[in-house]
């Protein structure tokens, strides 16, 4: 699966395989949440060493394969104090294998 994004399913597999993928990551609550037939949610948690935690949520839409996220919340913790929190922008720099699958709208 060269993007992960081709298909829903693919996205799913994914998601639920990225433990066994990236070793780095202990433990994975992410969830794909289908929210109708062009729309999905992912949300969740990604647990890696030295109490650092990674908070995942996403809107992806299908309308037009690949999928495209059109609104994202990624926040990294450690232990109880937030270390970054990035929303909406930077997902082109932060996950070039998702450059042509990210697309910017406002949300509220």
């Amino acid at each position: 699966m060269n993007n992960p994004l081709r298909t829903p399913e693919d996205y799913e597999l994914f998601l639920y395989t990225i433990t066994d993928k990236f070793p780095s990551v202990h433990h994975s609550t992410l969830t794909f949440i289908r929210k109708g037939a062009f729309l999905a949610r992912v949300a969740g948690e990604l647990f890696f060493e030295h109490e650092i935690r990674v908070v995942v949520r996403e809107r992806i839409l299908y309308d037009r394969l690949p999928a495209v996220i059109d609104w994202y919340g990624y926040e990294v913790w450690k232990g109880s104090n937030i270390a970054e929190e990035n929303r909406l922008s930077g997902a082109k720099q932060q996950f070039p294998i998702l450059n042509e699958n990210v697309r910017q709208v406002d949300w509220p």
